[in-house]
């Protein structure tokens, strides 16, 4: 996206404190509305993006804005940005029941016990803060940032890992939901299968820049030959596995009996190929599927095919450059 086609959030050169000791190259961002899963490592700055962009500490170098202005000093932009941090920070308060009373006055709406509930969590509300784990602290921190009001941005680091067990369906419907009403909502993960899950885009993040887009659906793009793969969850998976292998669009299937007795994998040149194979097997063997999900590859994986598509785009560049500039050559010393 280019800086100023309905950009939410901006960071231009952008650098958090201490940078230069981790090492962090400058961050250039530019993303508009809808539902974005930046996908990278700690290594490429995916831990200083919620920090700045939440405005929790100003940039050391470089610009940061959201809605055109700097969240580290507007407060009225600062109050409609909901971030969550790989370490959450949360307000000091007794029980949760106390915290969420707390946060939902100065926001004017019961937004963040709301939100709680959709997530399954309701049931801690008498909880201490001090008792609860590092995961049901993230998870409630998760919580406070869905329960802003009127976003203009969600920046998520990390919310489908070291998490207590939540709602996952309901947390992707609130992040859709902001996202269709104009908010800016980022995924910061590094984990391609959470930013297949909760994303419509995949930005992939290297060193503080996009390298690549890509749609959710299309991950099999990144690794080329790699087709489609599917997990499929059912309740009779011998007799699934025995009509699958009779499928001409089917290429693998893996199924681990003792681990995950219901769950299997398989593999496809293509997504359509692949659904309807799994669609007339099912028919044949009379299982029921209770649950699609595609696999996305690792991420290692995909940067992997992107250097190994460079370099064969190299060679094939410097072949062709050889080849012409041969004749020349050939011709200036037949001229000497």
């Amino acid at each position: 996206m280019n800086e100023g086609d309905d950009v939410v959030v901006s960071l231009v050169r952008a650098l958090p404190r201490r940078a230069r000791a981790a090492q962090l190259a400058p961050i250039d961002l530019a993303l508009g509305p809808g539902v974005h899963a930046l996908v990278g490592t700690p290594a490429d700055g995916t831990l200083a993006i919620a920090k700045l962009i939440g405005g929790f500490e100003p940039c050391a170098s470089g610009r940061v804005t959201v809605a055109a202005r700097d969240p580290a000093r507007d407060p009225l932009v600062r109050g409609r940005i909901g971030a969550t941090l790989d370490v959450p920070r949360l307000p000091g308060a007794g029980r949760v029941r106390d915290l969420l009373t707390d946060v939902d006055a100065l926001r004017g709406q019961a937004t963040t016990a709301a939100m709680l509930a959709a997530m399954g969590l309701s049931h801690w509300s008498d909880r201490k803060l001090a008792g609860l784990s590092h995961w049901e602290r993230r998870a409630l921190d998760l919580a406070l940032a869905l329960g802003t009001t009127q976003p203009l941005a969600l920046v998520l680091t990390e919310p489908g890992a070291d998490i207590a067990p939540l709602d996952r369906q309901s947390l992707r419907a609130a992040l859709w939901r902001a996202g269709d009403d104009g908010a800016c909502v980022i995924v910061v993960t590094a984990s391609m299968s959470h930013a297949v899950e909760f994303a419509g885009t995949l930005h992939l993040f290297e060193r503080g820049r996009v390298t690549r887009r890509v749609l959710a659906d299309d991950t099999g793009a990144l690794v080329p030959g790699r087709g489609v793969e599917l997990r499929v969850d059912v309740d009779l998976p011998r007799l699934l596995v025995a009509a699958l292998a009779d499928e001409p669009g089917i290429a693998g299937i893996e199924w681990d009996e003792q681990r995950h007795r219901s769950l299997l994998s398989i593999r496809g040149p293509d997504l359509d190929g692949v659904a309807l194979a799994l669609a007339r097997a099912a028919v044949a063997s009379g299982a029921s599927v209770r649950s699609i999900a595609p696999i996305a590859p690792q991420l290692d994986e995909v940067r992997a095919a992107a250097s190994g598509l460079a370099l064969a785009a190299y060679q094939a560049a410097y072949q062709t450059y050889v080849a012409s500039a041969a004749p020349r050559t050939a011709v200036n010393g037949g001229g000497t």
